[in-house]
């Protein structure tokens, strides 16, 4: 074989050698991206989905809030109710009472 072919097939295997190398550098750029990004979408995951919790959390904080409120409008008018019925019997049940000692 001559000098010349033997210097050729060296620099076609340094070449390879430089492709192989520059592959196998592109290739853990190209993971590394991969990762970075994947991390980068689960951390955006993660803040919209605390987002939506804590949307849900206030939005059931806020349907509580008004429920109670309802509840205890309904409670008050109740009770009002009653005490107007109370105060409405009171002067027959002080009637019946004073009728009851006076007869007695």
């Amino acid at each position: 074989m001559s000098m010349e072919a033997i210097r050729q097939i060296t620099e076609a295997e340094a070449r390879a050698d430089q492709v192989v190398a520059d592959a196998q550098a592109e290739a853990k750029k190209i993971a590394a991206e991969a990762t970075a990004q994947a991390a980068a979408i689960a951390e955006k995951a993660r803040a919209q989905i605390k987002e939506m919790t804590q949307n849900a959390v206030a939005e059931a904080n806020e349907t509580s809030r008004k429920h109670y409120e309802e509840e205890m409008k309904t409670a008050d008018e109740t009770c009002e109710q009653l005490k107007q019925g109370a105060q409405a019997n009171l002067d027959r049940a002080a009637k019946f009472i004073m009728e009851r000692v006076v007869k007695v």
